[in-house]
């Protein structure tokens, strides 16, 4: 059996760590066991799921403490090893590869889903400085280089490695069975207005929710019956309840955290809503196209997302807010259908995924041997 160690931030409910949830029972039927490392604070709401599905946490200091991260992981990889792959989500994503390099491990994947948290809020020009080096550090230690899109390429491996093809693209796959039509109409114990906007993302800087409360403001001063629901948890939780109550739209505002029943929501909704600061491939972007659900992207997307032309619409964020309600009405009463099967000839299955995963895999083997 190959084992394969996945190093993350955190398992908190997001777009990586539900695709490699949902991923484990076929990286069972194909032998591999996959376990994972996070920080010692993230072991997050998927944590028991992910023991459930018979894969191992271990807990390493956080990057802020970056020489306690690498004697940790370096330990972890020895004591319950031989791992065949390290494969690192990490931010910073070289700091999980230079442990593995370390420890013996052969195949090194630096994955790349947005660019480095840390280097974003640095100042300019300490970050104009620090991009190269951490550049540098991944060309030493890791044996491929993968990224999502071609934003989240260049954001962590830069333009140079992104055009000359160095970065493999892989596309994260979708359990697209939970979307199914389960015949409900709406989400147990809720109604809707009309119309209801949705959103579905970390509550978190990057996705801008406060812009989309202004945006929803807008909508709600032309439809006094609209809703909004966001679903996602995140460190905003509470400045976002408090600027829906200052600007007068509680009660129709639902924040509904984290949710198992997705596929409902999703057709549910009238229009899905995303107008993200920073992005690498959002999947619930691909999820909303996958029910049929009419689309309102930030520029700032990448268009790699779009599977769907007819749903999406994008705008940038410098578009004030009422034009922005303007496009999302707009968007209003596009008949529906399941676009389910679109979105798997598109790649976003989980099938062929990990059969993906499996070939870059094989890939940074044989360059592990050759550089060996």
């Amino acid at each position: 059996m190959s084992r394969i160690l996945h190093v993350l931030n955190d398992l908190d409910v997001g777009g990586v760590q539900t695709w490699l949830r949902q991923a484990l029972p076929l990286a069972h039927q194909r032998g591999w066991q996959l376990d994972v490392a996070v920080t010692m604070r993230g072991r997050g709401d998927l944590a028991p799921e992910f023991a459930r599905e018979g894969a191992r946490i271990f807990e390493c200091p956080g990057p802020s403490r970056p020489f306690e991260f690498l004697h940790t992981l370096t330990d972890v990889l020895r004591r319950e090893g031989p791992f065949e792959v390290v494969h690192s989500h990490f931010d910073p994503v070289a700091l999980p590869l230079i442990a593995a390099r370390r420890a013996d491990v052969p195949v090194r994947v630096a994955h790349s889903h947005r660019g480095c948290r840390e280097l974003r809020t640095m100042p300019g020009p300490v970050r104009r400085l620090a991009a190269p080096f951490l550049q540098r550090l991944i060309d030493r230690h890791a044996t491929l280089k993968v990224a999502c899109s071609d934003t989240a390429a260049v954001a962590v491996f830069g333009k140079d490695a992104e055009a000359s093809g160095q970065v493999h693209r892989f596309r994260l796959g979708l359990d697209l069975d939970r979307l199914s039509d389960s015949g409900s109409r709406y989400p147990a114990g809720m109604t809707t207005g009309s119309p209801t906007i949705l959103h579905v993302g970390r509550l978190s800087h990057e996705k801008n929710h406060r812009f989309l409360l202004r945006i929803f403001g807008e909508i709600r001063a032309r439809w006094p019956g609209a809703r909004l629901w966001i679903v996602g948890d995140g460190p905003m939780a509470g400045l976002l309840q408090a600027t829906v109550d200052s600007m007068g739209l509680a009660g129709a505002v639902e924040f509904l955290g984290v949710r198992q029943d997705l596929g409902v929501i999703y057709r549910a909704a009238d229009v899905f809503v995303m107008p993200s600061r920073v992005e690498g491939l959002p999947l619930a972007a691909i999820e909303a196209q996958a029910t049929g659900l009419p689309c309102v992207f930030s520029s700032t997307i990448t268009r790699e997302v779009t599977i769907c032309r007819d749903l999406v619409r994008w705008l940038d964020l410098e578009t004030p807010a009422d034009a922005w309600a303007d496009a999302v009405l707009g968007m209003l009463g596009r008949p529906r259908r399941d676009r389910r099967a679109q979105v798997v000839e598109a790649g976003f299955g989980m099938v062929s995924s990990m059969a993906a995963l499996a070939r870059i895999y094989r890939t940074a083997a044989g360059r592990g041997r050759a550089s060996a």
